[in-house]
Protein backbone atom coordinates (compact mmCIF):
# COMPACT_ATOMS: atom_id res chain seq x y z
CA UNK A 1 0.00 0.00 0.00
CA UNK A 2 1.46 3.49 -0.82
CA UNK A 3 1.14 6.28 1.59
CA UNK A 4 -0.10 9.64 -0.27
CA UNK A 5 2.16 12.41 1.80
CA UNK A 6 1.48 15.76 1.67
CA UNK A 7 5.10 17.70 2.06
CA UNK A 8 3.52 21.73 3.08
CA UNK A 9 1.51 21.79 6.68
CA UNK A 10 0.17 25.10 7.66
CA UNK A 11 -1.38 23.02 10.43
CA UNK A 12 2.19 21.73 11.72
CA UNK A 13 5.41 23.91 12.78
CA UNK A 14 9.07 22.78 12.33
CA UNK A 15 10.53 24.29 15.33
CA UNK A 16 14.19 22.61 14.45
CA UNK A 17 15.99 19.72 14.51
CA UNK A 18 17.77 17.65 17.45
CA UNK A 19 21.44 16.21 16.88
CA UNK A 20 20.93 12.95 16.44
CA UNK A 21 24.80 12.28 18.15
CA UNK A 22 23.55 13.97 21.08
CA UNK A 23 22.94 10.55 22.50
CA UNK A 24 19.75 11.80 23.36
CA UNK A 25 17.88 8.43 21.39
CA UNK A 26 20.57 6.51 23.68
CA UNK A 27 19.20 7.35 26.63
CA UNK A 28 15.61 7.37 25.88
CA UNK A 29 16.08 3.91 25.08
CA UNK A 30 17.20 3.23 28.97
CA UNK A 31 13.74 4.83 30.63
CA UNK A 32 11.52 2.34 32.48
CA UNK A 33 8.51 2.42 29.65
CA UNK A 34 5.62 0.04 30.13
CA UNK A 35 3.00 -1.62 28.30
CA UNK A 36 0.26 1.12 26.97
CA UNK A 37 -3.06 0.16 27.28
CA UNK A 38 -4.77 2.77 25.59
CA UNK A 39 -7.23 1.36 23.07
CA UNK A 40 -5.70 3.45 20.08
CA UNK A 41 -2.24 2.13 20.04
CA UNK A 42 -0.62 -0.75 18.38
CA UNK A 43 2.93 -2.29 20.02
CA UNK A 44 3.53 1.00 21.71
CA UNK A 45 5.04 1.65 25.21
CA UNK A 46 4.76 4.32 27.09
CA UNK A 47 6.23 6.26 30.12
CA UNK A 48 4.41 9.13 31.75
CA UNK A 49 6.68 12.31 32.29
CA UNK A 50 6.34 14.92 35.34
CA UNK A 51 2.52 14.54 35.55
CA UNK A 52 0.51 11.57 34.24
CA UNK A 53 -2.97 12.01 33.06
CA UNK A 54 -5.45 9.50 34.04
CA UNK A 55 -8.94 8.89 32.62
CA UNK A 56 -11.89 8.52 34.17
CA UNK A 57 -15.66 8.41 33.43
CA UNK A 58 -16.49 10.51 36.71
CA UNK A 59 -13.59 13.37 35.48
CA UNK A 60 -9.75 13.08 34.48
CA UNK A 61 -7.46 13.34 37.26
CA UNK A 62 -3.40 13.87 36.75
CA UNK A 63 -0.62 12.74 39.33
CA UNK A 64 3.10 12.77 39.32
CA UNK A 65 5.09 11.07 37.38
CA UNK A 66 8.45 9.95 36.57
CA UNK A 67 11.22 12.69 36.71
CA UNK A 68 14.96 12.51 35.84
CA UNK A 69 16.60 16.01 34.80
CA UNK A 70 18.19 15.28 31.66
CA UNK A 71 14.95 14.16 30.11
CA UNK A 72 13.29 17.63 31.63
CA UNK A 73 15.66 20.14 30.66
CA UNK A 74 15.45 17.90 27.22
CA UNK A 75 11.91 18.80 27.18
CA UNK A 76 11.86 22.78 27.82
CA UNK A 77 14.38 23.29 25.29
CA UNK A 78 11.35 21.94 23.00
CA UNK A 79 8.37 23.22 24.93
CA UNK A 80 8.86 26.27 27.61
CA UNK A 81 6.35 25.50 30.05
CA UNK A 82 6.05 22.34 29.24
CA UNK A 83 3.69 20.51 32.09
CA UNK A 84 3.57 16.52 30.99
CA UNK A 85 5.13 14.75 28.46
CA UNK A 86 5.20 10.95 27.26
CA UNK A 87 7.71 9.14 26.20
CA UNK A 88 7.19 6.57 23.25
CA UNK A 89 8.56 3.60 22.32
CA UNK A 90 6.93 1.83 18.94
CA UNK A 91 7.52 -1.21 18.07
CA UNK A 92 8.33 -1.91 14.08
CA UNK A 93 4.31 -1.45 13.02
CA UNK A 94 3.30 0.28 16.16
CA UNK A 95 0.79 3.31 15.91
CA UNK A 96 -1.58 5.16 17.36
CA UNK A 97 -4.71 5.54 15.44
CA UNK A 98 -6.67 8.59 14.83
CA UNK A 99 -7.49 10.50 17.91
CA UNK A 100 -7.81 13.82 19.94
CA UNK A 101 -5.95 14.33 22.65
CA UNK A 102 -8.09 14.31 25.97
CA UNK A 103 -9.07 16.78 28.53
CA UNK A 104 -5.78 17.95 30.14
CA UNK A 105 -3.33 18.12 27.49
CA UNK A 106 -2.91 21.43 26.06
CA UNK A 107 -3.93 22.81 22.94
CA UNK A 108 -0.64 22.01 21.13
CA UNK A 109 1.48 19.16 21.04
CA UNK A 110 5.67 19.64 20.35
CA UNK A 111 7.44 16.14 19.19
CA UNK A 112 10.40 14.57 17.83
CA UNK A 113 10.96 10.90 16.97
CA UNK A 114 14.24 9.01 16.21
CA UNK A 115 13.57 7.94 12.65
CA UNK A 116 11.15 8.69 10.12
CA UNK A 117 7.68 8.33 9.81
CA UNK A 118 3.94 9.46 8.93
CA UNK A 119 1.84 12.08 10.57
CA UNK A 120 -2.18 12.26 9.68
CA UNK A 121 -3.41 15.63 10.66
CA UNK A 122 -7.16 16.21 9.71
CA UNK A 123 -6.83 13.50 6.93
CA UNK A 124 -4.19 14.71 5.37
CA UNK A 125 -1.06 12.53 5.27
CA UNK A 126 2.94 14.20 5.76
CA UNK A 127 6.29 13.08 6.09
CA UNK A 128 8.34 13.81 8.83
CA UNK A 129 12.07 13.26 9.21
CA UNK A 130 13.67 11.85 12.21
CA UNK A 131 15.13 14.26 14.73
CA UNK A 132 12.76 16.95 13.03
CA UNK A 133 10.76 18.75 16.03
CA UNK A 134 7.39 20.03 15.14
CA UNK A 135 4.28 20.97 16.94
CA UNK A 136 0.59 20.86 15.84
CA UNK A 137 -2.86 21.57 17.79
CA UNK A 138 -3.56 18.27 19.57
CA UNK A 139 -7.32 18.89 19.45
CA UNK A 140 -7.54 18.53 15.96
CA UNK A 141 -7.33 14.19 14.37
CA UNK A 142 -4.28 13.09 14.28
CA UNK A 143 -2.15 9.73 14.01
CA UNK A 144 1.20 8.60 13.38
CA UNK A 145 2.75 5.16 11.97
CA UNK A 146 6.20 4.59 10.65
CA UNK A 147 7.15 2.19 8.14
CA UNK A 148 10.05 0.97 8.58
CA UNK A 149 11.58 -2.57 10.87
CA UNK A 150 13.54 0.42 13.19
CA UNK A 151 11.91 0.68 16.71
CA UNK A 152 10.92 4.43 17.08
CA UNK A 153 11.07 6.81 19.80
CA UNK A 154 9.07 9.64 20.03
CA UNK A 155 9.25 12.77 22.68
CA UNK A 156 5.44 14.50 23.22
CA UNK A 157 4.84 17.26 25.02
CA UNK A 158 2.21 19.41 26.01
CA UNK A 159 1.57 22.57 28.64
CA UNK A 160 -0.47 20.93 31.16
CA UNK A 161 -4.18 22.35 31.43
CA UNK A 162 -5.45 21.57 34.99
CA UNK A 163 -8.42 22.99 35.02
CA UNK A 164 -10.72 20.33 33.84
CA UNK A 165 -8.36 17.77 35.93
CA UNK A 166 -8.05 16.99 39.47
CA UNK A 167 -4.67 16.25 41.68
CA UNK A 168 -4.46 12.96 42.74
CA UNK A 169 -1.25 12.47 44.90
Amino acid sequence: MTTKIRQDASSRKRIGFIDPQSGIWEYIQQLPFKIDTYKSTVNRKILPIKNEIKYNSKGNTYQPAYREERIEAFLSRIMPNWGTALALQYEPGGSILEHRDTTGYGITVASVSSCDYILRLDGTNYKVKANQVISFPSKIPHAAWHETDEIRYTICCWQLDTSKLTRIN
